[in-house]
């Protein structure tokens, strides 16, 4: 919903060891993504996107971005970045849905450190779905307030100062729209 403030740098770099990752540093409007020749193109180009929109998160909150929750600030990157990861799905409701069905669930405020590459997946998927979800429940301005409400860490926005309900209710509300797709 809003674009750049200003130019911003985005690089590609090769990665020795092959990997695939992208890290943002929007406070001096650099993103870049490690890559490698074997890694197909679209791959990187949708973590390029994702990294882009971290920007975009830091043009239209300030400084606030820089501690928002997680489950905001890597849901609303994937959500953003969304035709680059989403496949054939036609939305995050849809391939959650999917994800779930084929057995694949954490509980949103799961910190994925030391999970593996699996469930950080997983959980980006399952983040974008939330911030689909609460944009398209609840509207934009409530979400925004949310986004600002700071924390830090994994759930520690002001879920019930905004909406008026604490994240584990909330989370029930978006399984069950999930669920209802």
């Amino acid at each position: 919903g809003s674009g750049p403030s200003a130019r911003f740098t985005a690089m590609v770099l090769n990665q020795g060891g092959c990997g695939l990752h992208g890290i943002a540093y929007t406070d001096i409007r650099q993103v870049q993504v490690f890559s490698c020749p074997s890694i197909a193109r679209d791959r990187a180009v949708a973590i390029m996107a994702h990294e882009f929109a971290h920007q975009l998160e830091q043009d239209r909150y300030g400084p606030a971005h820089l501690s928002s929750d997680l489950i905001l600030s890597e849901g609303t990157a994937t959500w953003a970045a969304g035709k680059y990861w989403l496949g054939d799905a036609p939305n995050f409701r849809a391939y959650v849905q999917a994800q779930r069905k084929a057995g694949s669930y954490y509980p949103l405020a799961t910190d994925y450190n030391g999970l593996g590459i699996g469930a950080m997946n997983t959980l980006y998927y399952e983040w974008a779905s939330f911030v689909e979800f609460l944009v398209n429940t609840y509207g934009r301005e409530q979400f925004d307030q949310l986004y600002v409400s700071g924390g830090g860490a994994i759930g520690a926005a002001n879920y019930e100062g905004v909406y008026g309900k604490p994240l584990a209710a909330l989370q029930q509300e978006w399984l069950a729209w999930i669920d209802s797709a």
